[in-house]
């Protein structure tokens, strides 16, 4: 069994050595190979059933259960620059997390969890880390560019976005809201309704 198999059929936690910041899940999402810490990426799971969110933003594809945690579903193709597709049967999801929340993220395949030295990490410049914020560089691995992500930026983005469209959604409603509550009579202290005015005794 070729190394990509065992890795792809292999679900499960990512061992995680405390203080070594160097192990990296590789997975593959469209047209382009991707290398996480496992700081950030912390397990691999099977493609499983999930309930969409109602009027959910884009990149929160759904919810699902992880032994009684309700646990987020999300696309990552905007933030990682490929074409975006819906999630398939044969998909791998792999499970991030932060000190305070947890999502799982749909990709192709896991390639490989493996130790990354440093110096194998072509670091970006100043320039191109202010136009690329979620990139920390690039290598090669088989005549394979693979992009290394920013885990902790990684988590905090889609987090954030997701957490603004909600936002933006709640503000857009809020003047309809509003207009309706405002066509509605209320009645006032003294028994009579809003905008009628109550004859003297």
């Amino acid at each position: 069994m070729s190394a990509e198999a065992k890795a792809q059929t292999a679900r499960g936690p990512i061992e995680r050595r405390p203080g070594l910041r160097s192990d990296y899940c590789i997975f593959r999402r469209g047209d382009g190979e991707f290398a996480v810490s496992t700081q950030s990426a912390r397990e691999v799971l099977h493609t499983r059933s999930y309930t969409p969110v109602p009027q959910a933003p884009a990149e929160l594809i759904g919810a699902f259960n992880l032994r009684g945690e309700v646990i987020p579903l999300v696309n990552l193709d905007r933030f990682l620059g490929v074409e975006s597709r819906s999630p398939e049967r044969h998909d791998a999801w792999l499970l991030f997390g932060g000190t305070d929340i947890s999502f799982a993220a749909v990709v192709d395949l896991v390639v490989d969890i493996r130790h990354i030295p440093p110096w194998e990490i072509d670091r970006l410049t100043p320039a191109e880390r202010e136009r690329q914020a979620l990139v920390r560089g690039r290598m090669t691995r088989n005549q394979q560019n693979i992009v290394v992500l920013d885990g902790e930026r990684l988590v905090a983005a889609v987090v954030g976005e997701i957490a603004a469209a909600f936002r933006r959604q709640a503000r857009a409603a809020a003047p309809l809201q509003l207009s309706s509550a405002a066509g509605e009579a209320h009645p006032t202290p003294g028994g009579s309704r809003g905008g009628e005015v109550s004859e003297g005794g």
